[in-house]
């Protein structure tokens, strides 16, 4: 099972930087961007009900690697000029200075901290250890609610 989710996770991203070198339309470029955050989303979710209900450590390894290599992939270019307006899978929730080269330098601190503590969020799940696991999680999350605080409308 573990196996099989890490090679969709890695299939997916491989099609996503593929469409990305040939995206050409800030539509393109939103859907690309709100279905990576899906997919973040979508595993945040399996490792906080893992923290919160019957703790399996493989399936939070699992959740956990994928979140990384979605995040590892870049999730920058995703954030280009013109993509705050406009619909991927739905309308683009990103404020203007989100994809502003001139008004987003918090975004990239942001990034590189959520970078960060992707990664070291499967180095802790690694060890199994739930409490640092917890720990860990909610430093990432806690990216994941500053982005959306200043970059997305609510």
């Amino acid at each position: 099972m573990k196996f099989r989710s890490l090679v969709c996770a890695f299939l997916g991203l491989a099609m996503a930087g593929s469409v990305l070198a040939q995206a050409q339309t800030p539509e393109e470029l939103i859907k690309l961007r709100q279905g990576s955050f899906r997919v973040i989303g979508w595993h945040c979710a399996k490792v906080k009900a893992n923290l919160d209900g019957q703790y399996n450590k493989d399936e939070v390894l699992a959740a956990s690697t994928v979140i990384q290599s979605v995040v590892n992939a870049g999730l920058s270019p995703l954030f280009a000029p013109g993509t705050d307006k406009g619909v991927g899978f739905h309308e683009s929730k990103a404020k203007a200075e989100a994809v502003d080269p001139t008004r987003n330098a918090r975004l990239g601190e942001i990034a590189s901290q959520f970078r960060k503590d992707a990664n070291e969020l499967v180095k802790v799940a690694s060890t199994g250890n739930k409490d640092a696991i917890r720990a860990q999680f909610g430093n990432l999350t806690k990216n994941c609610k500053a982005c959306h605080d200043e970059y997305r409308i609510q």
